[in-house]
């Protein structure tokens, strides 16, 4: 068992449960008064059950946001997928090509959309140089997706 196994992904494997848990989140940011959030999210951890794929996963969410802020005026809601560096490199492939099909840089001022914004690199730092994953993220580099790797945290 790995930390997470029993975490809220676990819950988290239909449409419906992603709709309601996300309406969630963005009704309590739209509470706070925030205008503005970037939702980091890992799709693959949507897909145990069997009944997602990530890309239905990640269309879920992009489709749920978007009716929000058509409610929601005055908030602009963006998504980060994730990778973590210790899972399977087959897993951050699919992740990164979820980045890649679904990013969207084109940004309309008054036509705000939900978006794929970015990438980002997590997880256990110690014995996973970020260098291992230069092939890894050539893909991203070619279609200008913006990504973050999260680094030093360890100590090194």
């Amino acid at each position: 068992m790995a930390c997470g196994d029993l975490g809220g992904s676990s819950l988290l494997q239909t449409q419906g449960t992603l709709r309601i848990a996300l309406e969630s989140l963005l009704k309590e940011t739209a509470a706070e008064n925030a205008r503005y959030i970037e939702i980091r999210f890992s799709p693959d951890n949507y897909t145990h059950a069997g009944l997602l794929d990530i890309n239905s996963a990640v269309e879920t969410l992009l489709d749920q946001a978007e009716k929000f802020m058509a409610e929601h005026e005055n908030i602009i809601v963006n998504f980060l997928i994730m990778a973590t560096r210790h899972k399977s490199r087959m897993a951050m492939a699919t992740h990164v090509a979820a980045a890649v099909t679904h990013f969207s840089s084109v940004i309309f001022p008054g036509a705000w959309k939900p978006r794929i914004a970015g990438f980002d690199l997590a997880g256990q730092e110690k014995d996973y140089d970020p260098v291992e994953f230069r092939e890894d993220f050539l893909p991203l580099h070619r279609a200008f997706v913006n990504n973050h790797h999260s680094c030093g945290r360890d100590g090194r």
